[in-house]
């Protein structure tokens, strides 16, 4: 219980309101990025980057950066990190900055439940709208905050994450106060060499419903192959190749299946993770849990 305790108290007096919408297409596979409570099973200090490009009349631009940062406290089950994010598309832009905290707690010898809490704040922009009737909104901070749960196994993972919004009179395109995501995949060891994972991710927003759902094969617990549908919108295809046991790179591609969509999601995106070893118990270092 006294694990409980410590991230709450320290994360309570900023928890306020919470807008998230991160439109990655490779969160299906890197859930640290919209679940606070998912790195709460991850033993090694970690650290994830991603570049997102987005297509407009024919020419790519940058349409975000993110870095995850998860620092663990294994001797207590618990962890701290920090989510950072930039967003842009034709019209405005978004800069976000959280804090979070994390705490592990055993159910059986193989499986744990995380809880997490994150908060912080956002920086929106928009820019001349056409559509809003020629309307320039000023800069603008909204105070957010998110809760997160996450059931982990050997082979069943199963999570939800709440944020809440706070909303000025004069965002035009939200009518929601929260954003709910669920989370879920199993994982099927075909070989010793071959395992295949069903996923699927769940997104409630300003009353729309997107679902991320597909399949990856992963070989050798070194590559990965995945493709995934979100929700007749487009399909994206994923590489994951694991470069050194402390280094991770993942790509993913875009393909419109709706052309009304493609603007609003990553066109073509990179991933970079780092994962730094840790001590074990007979004081070498270790890779476990990242």
């Amino acid at each position: 219980m006294k694990n409980l305790i410590l991230p709450f108290m320290i994360m309570f007096p900023i928890i306020g309101y919470c807008q998230y919408n991160l439109n990655f297409s490779q969160r299906i596979n890197t859930l640290e990025i919209i679940n606070p409570g998912y790195n709460a099973s991850k033993k090694n200090l970690s650290a994830t980057f991603m570049t997102h490009f987005k297509k407009l009349d024919d020419n790519f631009y940058v349409g975000g950066h993110l870095l995850n940062l998860n620092v663990p406290i294994p001797k207590w089950n618990i962890g701290f990190g920090t989510n950072f994010f930039t967003e842009s598309n034709e019209f405005d832009s978004k800069i976000n900055l959280d804090l979070s905290t994390c705490v592990d707690v055993k159910i059986t010898r193989n499986s744990s439940l995380g809880f997490g809490l994150m908060g912080g704040l956002e920086s929106n922009e928009e820019e001349y709208n056409p559509y809003a009737q020629g309307q320039v909104f000023e800069n603008r901070f909204n105070i957010h905050g998110g809760f997160g749960l996450n059931f982990a196994s050997r082979d069943l993972e199963l999570g939800a994450a709440v944020h809440y919004n706070q909303l000025s009179e004069n965002i035009a395109n939200q009518s929601e106060h929260y954003t709910l995501f669920l989370n879920g995949s199993y994982l099927f060891e075909l070989d010793a060499d071959l395992d295949l994972k069903p996923s699927v991710l769940y997104q409630y927003r300003n009353k729309t419903n997107v679902i991320d759902y597909g399949l990856s094969v992963t070989y050798e617990d070194c590559f990965t192959l995945g493709i995934y549908n979100r929700w007749d919108q487009s399909l994206i295809l994923y590489f994951h190749l694991k470069v050194f046991p402390w280094m991770h790179f993942g790509y993913s591609a875009v393909l419109a299946i709706n052309k009304d969509y493609l603007s609003d999601y990553g066109y073509v995106e990179i991933m970079v993770k780092f994962i730094l070893p840790s001590k074990n118990r007979k004081g070498k270092y270790t890779l476990f849990g990242g």
